[in-house]
């Protein structure tokens, strides 16, 4: 969340006429108060001039320099308490049912959101040794072809298995998934099989063996990955409160898309 003196110098630089302190607020979405008080500090350093009731950026070399070094500095400050709040609300945030995040649609996000992909992986992986996070490793093989989802309900890959211990034919799906971290301890209590995978030898032979039994089979296959997080409330609700005032629109979007997805795009596959 930009400060309100950031948010004013960004506005007043970038506009192509001068703006009233009101003008400012409204388009800041802050309130007078803070307003006046940024730019009474921006015309102290002559940074801003005020003409009436009217202000400007005083554009000169001297201040485009001071400009871009504050703005640097603050993008360092406040850049990674940005991204942690974003990826924690997003993993905790309680949609019409609970779904896996899908990786690539976080890391989406966040390229939009102006973060470097290679930072939100690095951010990714220092969440996951912090156990905080989870990545799950989904191979999919079935009969149908399916779509690429925007998430998976916990419940859903449970049922898949169960229905495939209990079918005397041959099954229509197997889903296979591959803990990548910790392992949510509610996450597949119907499951048995539960092996580790002890080298990277081993993690290969896995996938190369399911994407070729199922494709000689004429089955369609997907590999997906996705994100479950396990933040404790108070590390969960800040960034809750950061998004739904802040960043409403995410929250919207997916949620409409989660939601058509689920009824009427029958992710994956049907049960």
């Amino acid at each position: 969340m930009e400060p309100p003196l950031v948010k004013t110098l960004k506005l007043l630089r970038d506009a192509k006429e001068s703006l009233k302190e009101r003008e400012i607020a409204d388009r800041t979405k802050e309130k007078q108060d803070n307003i006046n008080k940024a730019l009474e500090k921006l015309v102290e350093r002559n940074i801003v001039t005020k003409n009436g009731e009217l202000y400007s950026y005083c554009a000169t070399d001297q201040n485009e320099e001071f400009t871009q070094k504050m703005f640097a500095v603050y993008d360092q400050v406040i850049k990674k308490p940005r991204m942690e709040l974003i990826v924690r609300g997003l993993l905790s945030y309680q949609l019409p049912y609970s779904y896996l995040f899908p990786t690539k649609t976080l890391l989406k996000i966040l390229e939009n959101e102006g973060f470097d992909p290679r930072e939100s992986i690095t951010f990714l992986r220092e969440e996951m040794k912090s156990g905080w996070i989870s990545e799950l490793e989904v191979h999919i093989g079935s009969k149908e072809k399916f779509y690429s989802p925007f998430g998976i309900r916990p419940s859903y890959t449970q049922r898949v298995v169960v229905d495939k211990a209990h079918e005397k034919e041959q099954p229509h799906a197997e889903v296979r998934v591959i803990y990548h971290g910790k392992i949510p301890p509610e996450f597949f209590t119907h499951i048995s099989e539960l092996r580790h995978i002890n080298s990277l030898e081993e993690y290969e032979e896995f996938k190369k063996e399911f994407k070729k039994r199922w494709e000689d089979a004429g089955w369609f296959t997907r590999e997906e990955y996705f994100l479950i997080g396990m933040y404790p409330q108070e590390l969960t609700n800040p960034a809750r409160e950061y998004l739904n005032k802040e960043k409403k629109e995410i929250i919207n979007k997916l949620t409409d898309e989660g939601f058509r997805l689920w009824f009427h795009g029958r992710p994956y596959i049907k049960i």
